[in-house]
């Protein structure tokens, strides 16, 4: 009868525990990805757009669960000639690195 409550007590706690890591990771996303949107995004607008790294202020990443799989990960572009206007950016394994537009409407930097 112990051995069964520990037994119980025991897989229980494990099933609380991965569920939990599942939950929380199904909100926050990957951190591998978000790095690698990240990276994607810099290695397009430094090779592809031919931007100079000065040129570019910051890059800031987000996981959003409510997007489908293939538009989850984003990086918000600001440019160092336009601080506060962000330029919204898509990344996924299958399309690769795509602008949507600016936040706030044309800027300098729509593709």
């Amino acid at each position: 009868m112990k051995r069964t409550t520990v037994f119980i007590s025991l897989f229980s706690s494990i099933v609380i525990i991965i569920g939990g890591v599942l939950i929380f990771r199904f909100f926050t996303g990957s951190q591998a990805m978000l790095d690698k949107t990240g990276d994607a995004t810099y290695v397009h607008l430094i090779e592809d757009r031919q931007y100079q790294p000065g040129e570019i202020k910051n890059i800031r990443t987000v996981y959003s669960w409510k997007d489908t799989r293939e538009n989850a990960y984003n990086a918000y572009v600001e440019f160092a000639d336009e601080p506060g206007r962000e330029y919204e950016y898509i990344y996924n394994d299958n399309q690769g690195i795509r602008q949507t537009g600016s936040l706030d409407g044309e800027g300098n930097h729509v593709e």
